[in-house]
């Protein structure tokens, strides 16, 4: 189906969204287009299947069209979730797709506590088919430091072998795994002695049938036994194929096909029924702040498409006009699967293992203590400014003289702006635009921090000597269905003023935000670099983790360093190739 009828199939249906994401097929038309969308299947790389708490996972998403194996371009965000064999999750996180691909992690708590859990990823799209098709993968966490930490530490640990069905178990790695295609992962050695440095080569001798997307995990293996890891070729290779066909009035969820979606119903405070054809706007502050105004439908419903990310926590929503005292937003909700008879492995250790989990706790222990210095950074969000804008006049008020009211400075700093009382006695600003009709009242929309203010008071009761600066534009303008006089936009000096605002019309909403990407950290011993870490202990047990590694012309070497844990470690290399291949890599050496 192409992108242009799903486009269209998508915003048609959207009249029907309903608080849980879905929406009610009511026509042949939407029947005929929905049930002609390709099916996804989710596959997740993670670094480990047994973890400590203490330690980090990192994984990532690949979401793939079924009917052409690539990678599909039908769903922007997908969903990874992690539970346990009592039923509660330990997290659940929404990752932004970029092309079908995204990256996560998430560090293991001490709150978290020992026994079998599931990995689980899926899109919106694959919660109208059957959950069998979700990605589920087996993972074993031991934790150290709650009630049955004395069954881990010294020679309680024999006690440990009796209350966790511990078995004797063989290594489960097998060596070198056979290279697929033109495909093959090469080192500059086989063994290394400790902080030397490794080099890298995903080696590229098929052309264009190699290019793609993977991921590559270095890490120690061969101390304890882990529940087998899911292959990127088995998986995708298995995994169906097939939808489920849906007839007339069935409730679907609809792709998210452009990204992360805010929805809900505007509802009488009195009578709890829908309202229609009512103004909603949206307001979520910062640096690149955005602004959106949506009109309800008949169902009551409005909905906003979150295209590009933002840092902030909090969106405000508030109804526009006098429908603001009688009606009330409602806030949808996207909701998570639950899977029932979800079958969960056991733990299987050696009483041979207690000294190696013993150090490898130790050893966490030291590096959690350097995290200031061996820290992950979160990458930025490279947007364009969200409110796409343009201020005619920009007043830095530090420019001009200091007067503590905002009455005083439109009266003396800001031209064609002054500040009036309504009828009933409020204070409000106007801005003289160009388009102004005699007679006939536009209001001009008032921002601060980006945060929109219908009742002008809240800028007004302000010292005006908090504020940097102020934006002015005197051209009428439509955003959505609201139509403005000019815009007139506060900058204070801490950004902050949506935080302490406080308005009974104005709905607080706390974002479940798709997570930031990061540039994890990459120890360095170059000769030339700085020398500040190399007196720090260095316990590293996951090398390198690379979530997003471009294939696209020649091979680039990555270069990584050991660390101070000797063993044999794992370079697993999971992925896709452009033309929808999936790859699955191995290969191991040795740390003296």
């Amino acid at each position: 189906m192409r992108i242009s009828n799903i486009i269209s199939f998508t915003v048609a249906v959207f009249c029907a969204f309903a608080l849980q994401g879905q929406t009610i097929v009511k026509d042949n038309e939407h029947l005929q287009a929905y049930n002609a969308l390709h099916a996804e299947a989710v596959y997740i790389h993670h670094n480990a299947s047994l973890f400590l708490a203490g330690e980090q996972m990192y994984y990532a998403v690949y979401c793939v069209d079924k009917a052409t194996n690539q990678r599909s371009i039908l769903s922007k965000m997908a969903y990874v979730e992690l539970v346990g064999a009592d039923g509660v999750s330990v997290f659940k996180h929404k990752i932004r797709l970029d092309s079908g691909i995204g990256q996560g992690d998430f560090f293991i708590p001490t709150t978290v506590p020992t026994g079998n859990y599931k990995l689980l990823g899926y899109t919106q799209w694959m919660k109208n088919s059957d959950t069998d098709n979700f990605f589920k993968s087996d993972i074993n966490i031991v934790n150290p430091f709650q009630k049955n930490r004395d069954l881990i530490l010294g020679e309680a640990m024999s006690s440990m072998v009796d209350s966790m069905n511990i078995i004797e178990t063989q290594n489960r790695n097998t060596g070198p795994e056979p290279q697929l295609g033109g495909l093959k992962i090469l080192t500059n050695g086989t063994t290394y002695g400790k902080r030397d440095k490794v080099q890298l080569i995903l080696q590229n001798s098929s052309k264009d049938k190699g290019f793609g997307t993977y991921s590559i995990s270095v890490r120690k293996i061969g101390e304890v036994s882990a529940p087998e890891m899911i292959r990127a070729d088995k998986f995708l290779r298995e995994s169906k194929a097939i939808s489920s066909e849906q007839t007339l009035n069935d409730s679907i969820y609809l792709p998210e096909l452009r990204g992360d979606i805010l929805f809900g119903r505007v509802v009488s405070k009195t009578t709890d029924s829908l309202v229609s054809n009512v103004q909603v706007a949206l307001s979520i502050p910062g640096m690149d702040y955005i602004i959106k105004i949506a009109r309800t439908n008949g169902e009551g419903v409005f909905y906003f498409n979150l295209d590009k990310g933002t840092d902030q926590n909090n969106a405000y929503l508030q109804i526009l006009g006098e429908q603001a005292k009688t009606n009330k937003i409602i806030i949808g909700e996207n909701q998570f699967v639950t899977l029932r008879g979800l079958k969960f492995n056991t733990l299987e250790f050696t009483p041979q293992m207690a000294r190696l989990l013993v150090d490898r706790s130790v050893h966490n222990q030291i590096e959690n203590a350097y995290l200031d210095v061996k820290r992950d950074s979160l990458l930025p969000i490279y947007n364009n400014k969200q409110f796409y804008h343009k201020y005619e006049y920009e007043y830095v008020l530090d420019d001009y003289t200091r007067f503590p009211t905002i009455k005083e400075v439109m009266l003396e700093v800001v031209e064609n702006v002054w500040t009036a009382k309504n009828r009933e006695g409020k204070r409000e600003l106007h801005i003289r635009g160009y388009d102004n009709i005699p007679g006939i009242k536009v209001e001009p929309m008032i921002l601060v921090d980006g945060l929109l203010l219908q009742d002008h008071e809240g800028i007004m009761d302000i010292d005006a000597r908090k504020i940097k600066k102020i934006g002015l534009k005197r051209n009428k303008f439509r955003m959505g269905p609201a139509t403005y006089i000019g815009i007139l936009a506060f900058e204070t000096f801490d950004g902050t003023f949506h935080a302490t605002y406080q308005n009974e019309h104005i709905f607080t909403h706390e974002l479940f935000s798709p997570l930031r990407h990061k540039m994890y950290y990459k120890q360095n011993y170059e000769q030339d670099s700085s020398k500040e870490l190399d007196p720090l202990p260095d316990f590293r047990y996951q090398l390198l983790w690379t979530p997003a590694y471009d294939l696209n012309e020649g091979s680039i070497p990555i270069n990584f360093y050991t660390s101070d844990v000797s063993g044999d470690f794992e370079i697993s290399v999971e992925g896709i190739t452009n033309e929808g291949n999936p790859v699955s890599l191995r290969a191991n050496f040795t740390v003296e």
